[in-house]
């Protein structure tokens, strides 16, 4: 979740752009952090296995996304149609 909550929020400004589009990414990925840990310290993981989901996470969640729909090139804003 927080990978592709950060992909859209990277290339769409949902937000309006800024300090506002990242820090839904940045609390996810604390969020995450913060879960593989408590697991960790409630014994019923090891850091192995939140290590793999993370790069299963980071996968699923931004890379196949980026590849299969925003592409890794810069965000292109949408160019304003004058109409009159």
């Amino acid at each position: 979740m927080a990978g592709l909550t950060c992909v859209h929020h990277q290339h769409l400004p949902l937000y309006g752009g800024g300090v506002a589009d990242l820090a839904p990414c940045i609390g996810l990925i604390g969020a995450s952090i913060a879960d593989g840990l408590g697991r960790i310290v409630a014994d019923k993981h090891y850091a192995r296995d939140c290590h793999a989901g993370l790069g299963v996470g980071a996968f699923a969640g931004y890379v196949v996304p980026s590849l299969l729909h925003h592409g890794f090139a810069p965000r292109q804003r949408w160019a304003r149609l004058d109409c009159t």
